[in-house]
């Protein structure tokens, strides 16, 4: 029997200001994939990621999320954006910024419950960041403040963990803690990334949706730099980062 998609878009067009965004696109995405959507910088990634959100309406085409319109699975969704909207001077802890993702649940900000304090701390165990609970976001490192908004999304112990450029603008070191980190959190739910980065390809991801207009998604071990090339219009280096040397 075939897994069950949570995620399908069936001949999803998108135009915006005349302008088609994304054309005729269908896909569906399994339950606890890891699924790493990559293409060009105005290539449509994030304008997919709305529409998974319910943030914006197809032009043509339906989306489906658990077989709900995204507006009405909306619960199910924990989503990271490209831009941190917090502003580091603001006086906030880390786990005033947790309980932020408690208010898609009906509560109202500075009225959180012993069922929101726990659900956020429980998302500060999971990355990491627990014993930092009452620190200021100020304080904390870019990589910490990363983690954090993945904190965030994880409060409200959602199905789907949508992530838009998570690991942008981070050293290597760092990207690859939290890219193990994304990883332990795929066991219980899907994960979808964003990137224009192809040189994060890693063979723990299951699923590459290559975006740029139109939209094709490939198991990983299909992907390779000829194909990355045509995404790209140009010449691409392709990095394995699941790699070893014996000083390892």
């Amino acid at each position: 029997m075939n897994p069950t998609p949570v995620i399908v878009f069936d001949n999803v067009s998108f135009v915006y200001d005349g302008s088609t965004v994304l054309e005729d696109v269908s896909l569906s995405i399994e339950k606890n994939d890891f699924v790493w959507v990559v293409g060009p910088n105005g290539g449509g990634k994030t304008t997919l990621l709305k529409l998974i959100l319910g943030l914006l309406q197809p032009s043509r085409g339906k989306v489906t999320i658990f077989g709900l319109r995204p507006s009405q699975a909306r619960s199910k969704i924990g989503y990271m954006p490209q831009h941190a909207q917090v502003d580091p001077r603001f006086p906030v802890t880390v786990m005033d910024v947790a309980l932020m993702g408690r208010l898609g649940n009906g509560t109202r900000f500075g009225r959180y419950g012993k069922t929101d304090k726990e659900a956020a701390g429980k998302a500060l165990e999971d990355v990491g960041l627990y014993d930092l609970r009452d620190r200021h976001f100020s304080a904390l490192s870019g990589g910490q403040q990363r983690r954090l908004l993945v904190a965030r999304s994880l409060a409200s112990d959602p199905a789907i963990l949508l992530l838009d450029e998570p690991m942008a603008n981070l050293d290597f070191i760092v990207e690859k803690e939290l890219y193990s980190l994304l990883i332990k959190l795929n066991e219980d739910r899907t994960v979808v990334m964003v990137s224009h980065d192809p040189s994060l390809v890693t063979q723990d991801v299951k699923n590459v949706v290559c975006v740029n207009r139109k939209v094709a998604i490939h198991p990983t071990f299909e992907v390779d730099s000829r194909m990355m090339g045509d995404l790209y219009r140009g010449k691409v280096r392709m990095v394995r980062h699941d790699q070893r040397t014996d000083k390892e």
